[in-house]
């Protein structure tokens, strides 16, 4: 992240070039989440790590995905370095995604809110999809037609 980030204050074809790849990914993942999805039955898979909180860390440090959307937001966000939101999003992206996680593995260890997620899968599937996608949209267009 921090090779990329030089690279979008470098220059501002850079920046232009990685904004497109950016919004490009999110709107591709955000349309091909719309698409209905085949049921398909889970693979039995040997698992060497058991503790909740080590898979979950170690997925999201190899996860390709999530290190791409984290450069599309913050390509977005036209921050100088010594500027006070710099700062702040410093903190508060960390706080609100620990929060978040948190929030999500509370959820859906608990009973009666993950039949409640259950309940409501699809829907909030869809609407996490929509807005991934009108973000990207929003990206694009900003990127090229300067909107916002």
């Amino acid at each position: 992240i921090s090779g990329i980030s030089i690279l979008l204050y470098s220059t501002e074809e850079a920046r232009f070039v990685i904004k497109i790849l950016g919004a490009s990914y999110l709107v591709y993942v955000g349309f091909r989440s719309l698409l209905p999805q085949k049921d398909s039955e889970p693979k039995a898979v040997a698992t060497v790590l058991t503790h909740p909180f080590l898979v979950g860390l170690i997925t999201n440090i190899l996860n390709i995905k999530a290190f791409l959307f984290t450069v599309s937001l913050f390509s977005f966000l036209n921050l100088q370095p010594d500027s006070l939101m710099s700062w702040i999003y410093l903190f508060y992206f960390p706080v609100i995604t620990a929060a978040w996680f948190s929030f999500v593995s509370y959820a859906l260890t608990h009973e009666a809110l993950g039949d409640i997620f259950d309940q409501y899968n699809h829907k909030i599937q869809f609407a996490s999809s929509a807005f991934i996608l009108l973000l990207g949209l929003l990206i694009l267009s900003q990127a090229i037609y300067g909107i916002l």
